[in-house]
């Protein structure tokens, strides 16, 4: 199976750092300055569109202009964004302990930049394991 994870940072090296490394994992990635790709961010009903995930990953800055990564994830939730919740992460190099609450009740994992890469890609091994429990995604 081939992994599929979104990439959303505004911050070009660190997006294109993501795109390398996920892609030396074998993963598609999708890259994108902000989160406008969405349908819960994007469509006038704001609801996701689809009945299955769009993604099996989504790795998010938090800290963008116009939308951060915590108003994303609550616009996903509310849409009923199928990408679970403990395949999402959030990313930032400022955390204030409102927002680390914030990002917590999502059930999301969360990471401080810079981050630390066995960190990243131990939390991907596990959830590798549990997508590929739940079977494959289907893609469009």
């Amino acid at each position: 199976m081939i992994f599929r994870a979104f990439v959303i940072d505004d911050y070009p090296p660190c997006r294109d750092l993501l795109f390398h490394l996920l892609g030396s994992r074998g993963y598609e990635v999708l890259c994108f300055a902000d989160a406008g790709f969405c349908d819960a961010c994007s469509s006038s009903i704001s609801q996701c569109a689809r009945d299955t995930p769009c993604a099996d990953f989504l790795l998010t800055d938090n800290k963008m202009p116009g939308i951060s990564g915590l108003e994303l994830l609550t616009l996903q939730k509310k849409g009923g964004c199928k990408i679970a919740n403990a395949n999402k992460a959030i990313l930032s190099g400022a955390w204030s302990a409102f927002e680390l609450d914030e990002a917590a009740s999502f059930g999301c994992r969360i990471f401080h930049k810079p981050y630390e890469l066995p960190e990243l890609f131990s939390w991907l091994d596990a959830q590798e394991k549990a997508v590929l429990k739940k079977g494959p995604r289907d893609i469009e």
